[in-house]
């Protein structure tokens, strides 16, 4: 029997939209994806879905917390019923804010847009078979966890951000940077609009540019992903 898992889409904006990627990253083996709004009801959303994954956005989860109230009802219910839920980028935040942690601005309070090295928890690194001492990442965030929820465990840290990758269950992870994104996608759509938006200046495009020279989305992240989905990793075991 096909699990059914939804990709809760929080962004209104139109000037790209990356859905299909995202849901090309995360595919499996006998999955039904669909999509649903963060924005709506999602009252008997938690009832019909093996599984979520919550999307960035161009929303704070702090100055724009009223309009997703509904998404951190989700999360907590997710986390109480034991469903698998992965949080990217803005769905990490999210996760954080929901359950009791804290998200602020980047510690360096600029935006961060480019490739930050991960550098893993050890037993994470065995169970996923990360071998590398680092794995490059894609970034594109003006905030960040500060703060895990209580009980919550760090997987995973950068030299711009002290929580790229946290568990607050055994079947929930939060992942602040985008192991779904493209070189292509992160080099054309989002640069335009970080650029429109003043988010970063033409005087940092050849630092982002050396930064993403030869980036690959890291399949084993993705891989981290799918496991828990399919909660064949117990992260509460793991990192207990």
């Amino acid at each position: 029997m096909k699990k059914r898992f939804a990709l809760v889409w929080c962004s209104e904006e139109e000037r790209f939209d990356y859905k299909e990627e995202m849901l090309k990253a995360f595919e499996m083996p006998n999955s039904d994806w669909h999509l649903v709004s963060a924005f709506s009801e999602m009252e008997d959303v938690i009832d019909r879905y093996d599984g979520f994954v919550i999307s960035g956005s161009e929303y704070s989860v702090n100055d724009d917390a009223e309009r997703f109230l509904n998404l951190f009802t989700l999360i907590r219910k997710a986390i109480v019923k034991e469903k698998p839920i992965v949080g990217i980028c803005f769905g990490c935040q999210s996760l954080a804010i929901a359950l009791g942690g804290h998200v602020g601005r980047n510690l360096n309070k600029k935006f961060r847009f480019g490739v930050d090295r991960l550098r893993f928890k050890d037993s994470l690194r065995k169970v996923v078979g990360i071998v590398e001492q680092d794995l490059g990442l894609i970034e594109s965030h003006g905030e960040c966890v500060i703060n895990c929820p209580p009980g919550s465990e760090i997987l995973a840290e950068s030299k711009s951000t002290s929580i790229e990758i946290f568990t607050p269950g055994p079947y929930a992870l939060g992942i602040q940077g985008h192991p779904e994104l493209s070189k292509e996608t992160v080099e054309t759509d989002f640069l335009r609009v970080h650029l429109a938006d003043r988010n970063i200046q033409e005087s940092e495009l050849e630092h982002f540019r050396a930064e993403i020279l030869g980036y690959k989305p890291p399949e084993l992240i993705r891989k981290l992903v799918k496991m828990v989905l399919q909660k064949q990793i117990n992260l509460g075991k793991l990192v207990g």
